[in-house]
């Protein structure tokens, strides 16, 4: 039989080579989904950014198409093409047939997008209205047509025109309004008249019907209804055919209403080059056509926001997506070494290297194939958690917009997978140069320290570290094209965590390269020790770069994980207060009518004026009122009003007084205080104030400036009631901060508010301060407020904060983090179970000369147990002081923007306390898993299989 090549059967080839595949990564199953895991967390991490970021430009997208529609009914994504009579000469019917040829339908826009709404107008100047018998001239009207127009209207009375055949006059429709007040009826006939350069013209006109609107609000009428009061409609026939002849027509729109729904980022240069080829066109066709509406400005903005907040994210999530490859490359590392033999058994039977690489690749391909089909639904999953992020590890399923996969997702998760797999082959690449021979005499030479240490990588990464943190000092941004102008947004500016991490990263290695000297040490003393102790140190001492990658992705993880933690609760912390000193309670009440020297200005309603208040308009209500009201905690008075203090030494200044009542104001205040604002606590400053009547307290910069002390005599000059009063105070304390107040407005004095009732004769109106609890009955709240004459203020701390967390930026760097805290968590768990099972098969033989010699298995165990002990509380210890040397470190220079100044109030670290004893906890409870699977597998391992010539099972 004629011996058949392997050329000639490829598809039996194929399948062996598929099927070998299948059999190398069954054979360590754990192992490899484990990889596949780390391998699925990356494509999904990265491609969740651009859906996230799409999701982010399309609601900033309709945002600012609103808000340029709030004045109108059309929907958000319009466009209008108008043409007036003042921005060019009037045009023939040809002339605007010439210029509908270019603008009337969609397709001849080139805008490949679904329509809504499609509408055409155009009409004369205002034409004289002139009786049947020509004497008596009514009113003036245009001559107009509108398409689409009858699905809309409502006939009053009469019937719908019909199209003029050239003959008698011509049926118009009227609105009721034009009807009422002309006095308009169906069936009556007029003449239109005007005069053009060749001569008058005269359009005979009978009153077909009178029509509303069906619905004013809805968005067909791109004008508003009230602007068809002064014109007579027609069918378009009726005006082409009356005006043919005569250049009459003075204006002229199209509408278009888009569905946006399918406009993504991608798109928006299309759109945008089709809507200014469009109006190029137009505007040759027609001279003095403009556009009225359009969406460029949004698609532009879009655009960039899409651009921008990618580019962020991708950096933000660097040092996660890098600890994750780093995870990847361990796997397939323990991989490799599980594998190493029996690669090396291949190799001495005659597979060629070429083909064993050939084999890793296929390995490689099949794990980064399986990851991309989860990966990227996986990555759907995370863009949308992050676009329910509100803080960090805080989730809301908000009633939003969804996130959508994008048509690019496919590729860029592959694009991810491509860039990933080398992580897998290139272990797979270096073991293949080995035959069973050369394996075994490389296992009896001394270990190799690992490459970063021969290079000196940790050295050299210090370098980038450390410059990187010089500039988050000094400038406080890093140079990425797009991003230099929101350096000073700390959502935006990436070099607050890519500095840190990598400084972290350079530090961990650092570590590690004094700790084999420390083992070394630990080894030493423990030789006049008993016990296990003696094995467990020289083991580790001997062996301390088969300990470098757990212990390493430990003092990653961990550090990372307190250090972002930190970072999201010091934001999240200083927002909310932000928010809480700028409104000072939860709630107030407002005098909508300020008067002549009180800081009003802020609570005046759009709608009311000053000259419509009355003194007469403010109700003194007792503030116990208020405390019957459903959810309302504490209530106290407050009262704003610009003063000029007379000094002792005759110089003076102006300031903002603060009248408060004292006994409650803290009960109200008490979540917008810090003790580091006054250098004592809210109450303690407070109590100040009821050392007399006068007592004052002044901003400590004036008081600073102008040598006041405790003690000192000054003299308010109030005139909160139109007439100037000298009332005289005494300083008892200063205060840098209050809330509400800000030094930067200058200097201000918080005194008691009823003492400046008295002085000045009777009370002026006052705001109403409110602490509220759970539920509050608001209904009641504005009731009480309209009884007082007041209303309820628009600022309050839940608004602020709700903007705030809104806002994409923000809730993309809280939802990367989030994210890359519960992935550290995966991978330190998956990570630390594959390094103990791993450790342990590799050491089998060993463990069983042990008790073969005689060491029970509980000795065994119990050294075995010290040994995870040792290596997880150097990792859990190193990474612990890391991550907090780091926050307290960066977190520091983070220029938060919040607020109405910046450094107001002061910017302070809170460290996560409670991450860190939930990361230590998880650490504590893997220590837990790892100690139980160590004495099942001890209680299952039998000497005789492990000991087999020397070889591990």
């Amino acid at each position: 039989m004629a011996k058949v090549k392997y050329a000639e059967l490829p598809l039996p080839a194929f399948a062996s080579f598929l099927q070998l595949i299948v059999n190398r990564l069954r054979g360590q199953i754990y192992l490899v989904l484990v990889a596949w895991l780390g391998l699925t967390l990356a494509v999904g991490l990265v491609t969740s950014i651009p859906m996230y970021s799409e999701w982010a430009g399309y609601k900033a997208l309709l945002r600012n198409l609103e808000q340029s529609n709030e004045d109108s009914n059309i929907p958000p994504f319009s466009l209008i093409y108008g043409y007036q009579g003042s921005s060019g000469p009037s045009m023939t019917w040809n002339d605007y047939h010439k210029a509908d040829q270019q603008i009337g339908s969609v397709q001849q826009l080139g805008l490949s997008l679904p329509v809504l709404k499609q509408v055409k107008y155009a009409a004369t100047e205002r034409m004289r209205v002139f009786s049947s018998d020509g004497k008596v001239e009514i009113t003036g009207q245009r001559f107009a047509f509108v398409t689409d127009l009858y699905p809309n209207i409502t006939l009053v009375a009469g019937s719908l025109p019909k199209p003029w055949s050239g003959r008698g006059p011509v049926d118009v429709l009227i609105t009721q309004y034009a009807s009422d007040t002309y006095t308009m009826l169906v069936g009556d006939l007029y003449w239109l008249s005007t005069t053009t350069p060749s001569g008058q013209v005269n359009i005979p006109i009978r009153i077909a019907g009178v029509w509303r609107p069906s619905n004013p609000a809805s968005d067909f009428w791109f004008y508003p209804p009230e602007a068809f009061n002064s014109m007579v409609l027609v069918p378009e026939e009726s005006f082409e055919a009356a005006l043919r002849n005569y250049p009459l027509i003075s204006y002229a729109t199209w509408y278009f209403a888009f569905d946006h729904a399918g406009i993504r980022s991608s798109r928006s240069q299309q759109i945008i080059n089709s809507l200014n080829e469009a109006t190029e066109r137009i505007r040759r066709a027609l001279p003095g056509a403009e556009i009225v509406k359009s969406p460029e400005q949004a698609l532009v903005q879009q655009k960039r926001q899409v651009s921008i907040l990618s580019i962020t994210l991708l950096l933000f999530s660097l040092p996660l997506v890098a600890l994750v490859l780093y995870f990847i490359w361990q796997m397939a590392g323990m991989l490799i070494q599980r594998q190493q033999q029996e690669i090396a058994v291949l190799r001495s039977r005659g597979i060629s290297r070429l083909q064993m690489v050939f084999l890793s690749i296929g390995d490689a391909i099949f794990l980064g194939v399986a990851a991309v089909i989860v990966g990227v639904p996986l990555g759907l999953v995370i863009a949308q958690v992050m676009a329910w992020t509100r803080s960090f590890l805080d989730f809301d399923r908000l009633p939003d917009v969804p996130v959508q996969m994008l048509g690019e997702s496919w590729y860029h998760g592959a694009l991810v997978a491509a860039w990933v797999v080398p992580a897998l082959m290139f272990p797979a690449m270096g073991a293949s140069r080995w035959t069973i021979v050369s394996y075994k005499q490389e296992r009896a030479r001394a270990e190799k320290p690992p490459f970063w240490k021969r290079a000196y990588l940790d050295i050299l990464l210090l370098i980038p570290a450390l410059y990187g943190t010089y500039l988050l000092r000094s400038q406080g941004l890093i140079g990425v094209p797009g991003l230099t102008e929101a350096a000073n947004d700390p959502f935006r500016n990436p070099l607050i965590i890519l500095a840190p991490s990598l400084l972290v990263f350079s530090l961990a290695l650092l570590a590690l390269r004094l700790l084999p000297i420390v083992l070394r040490i630990m080894a030493w003393v423990s030789k006049y020790t008993r016990g296990v102790a003696v094995i467990i140190m020289n083991y580790l001492s001997r062996s301390t770069y088969s300990y470098t990658p757990p212990i390493l992705m430990m003092l990653l993880t961990i550090s990372l994980a307190i250090f972002t933690a930190s970072i999201a609760k010091t934001m999240d912390s200083y927002s909310s207060l932000s928010a809480r000193y700028s409104t000072g309670a939860d709630l107030k009440l407002v005098y909508t009518c300020a008067g002549p020297n009180q800081f009003g200005g802020s609570s005046q309603f759009p709608g009311q004026s000053q000259s419509d208040c009355a003194p007469t308009d403010y109700v003194y209500l007792p503030v116990d009122d208020y405390l019957k009201i459903r959810g309302v905690q504490a209530v106290t008075r407050v009262a704003k009003s610009d003063t000029l203090v007379d000094l002792p030494g005759g110089d003076t200044f102006r300031a903002t007084f603060m009248g408060v009542d004292r006994i409650t104001l803290a009960g109200v205040i008490d979540r917008a205080w810090r003790d580091d604002y006054a250098g004592e606590s809210l109450g303690g400053l407070l109590n100040r104030l009821a050392y007399d009547p006068s007592a004052v307290i002044v901003s400590r910069d004036i008081a600073q400036q102008e040598g006041l002390r405790v003690g000192d005599r000054i003299t308010l000059t109030m005139d909160d009631l139109g007439t100037s009063v000298k009332v005289p105070a005494i300083v008892v304390g200063t205060t840098k901060y209050f809330p509400t107040l800000y030094p930067q407005d200058g200097p201000f004095v918080i005194g008691n508010l009823d003492y400046s009732f008295d002085q000045q004769g009777s009370p002026y109106p006052f705001e109403i301060w409110m602490k509220l609890g759970p539920n509050p009955d608001m209904n009641g709240i504005v009731a009480a407020a309209f009884d007082a004459g007041l209303v309820v203020s628009k600022e309050s701390p839940r608004s602020i904060i709700s903007s705030e967390q809104s806002t994409p930026s923000r809730q993309g760097l809280f939802g990367v983090l989030s994210i890359g805290f519960i992935a550290a968590g995966l991978v330190t768990t998956a990570g630390l179970l594959m390094y103990t099972l791993a450790s342990f098969r590799r050491r089998a033989v060993e463990i069983s000369i042990l008790r073969a010699i005689g060491l029970g298995s509980g000795r065994v165990a119990t050294l075995l147990t010290l040994e995870q002990l040792l290596v997880v509380g150097i990792g859990a210890v190193g990474g612990t002081i890391l991550g907090i040397a780091a926050s307290e470190l960066f977190i520091p220079l983070l220029q938060i923007k919040t607020g109405r100044y910046s450094g107001t109030p002061p910017f302070i670290v809170e460290l996560a306390w409670d991450r860190v004893v939930l990361v230590d906890l998880v650490v504590a409870i893997l220590l837990l898993v790892t100690i139980a699977v160590t004495y099942v597998f001890m209680r299952r391992m039998k000497i005789f299989e492990a000991v087999k010539l020397g070889e591990t099972v």
